[in-house]
């Protein structure tokens, strides 16, 4: 389960999941859902990078893996 946390960096409402990946939307979330099939930018950020628990935690949109590194 994905848990909202505040982004110093963007001044943004992003999500935390329990590995510590932080994504742009819950993808268990209706309007986020909707957001995320319009925004080919996050689908990038999914599609070229590797993360084992992006799946598990319904995130999508990566912003920062699981060591903190942005991508």
């Amino acid at each position: 389960m994905l848990q909202q946390v505040f982004d110093k960096q963007t001044g943004q409402v992003i999500y935390q999941g329990p590995s510590g990946t932080k994504y742009q939307y819950d993808l268990s979330n209706f309007i986020d859902k909707q957001k995320y099939a319009m925004d080919i930018s996050a689908q990038m950020r999914d599609q070229t990078t590797v993360s084992l628990y992006r799946n598990t935690e319904n995130g999508g949109g990566i912003l920062y893996d699981e060591t903190g590194r942005k991508i």
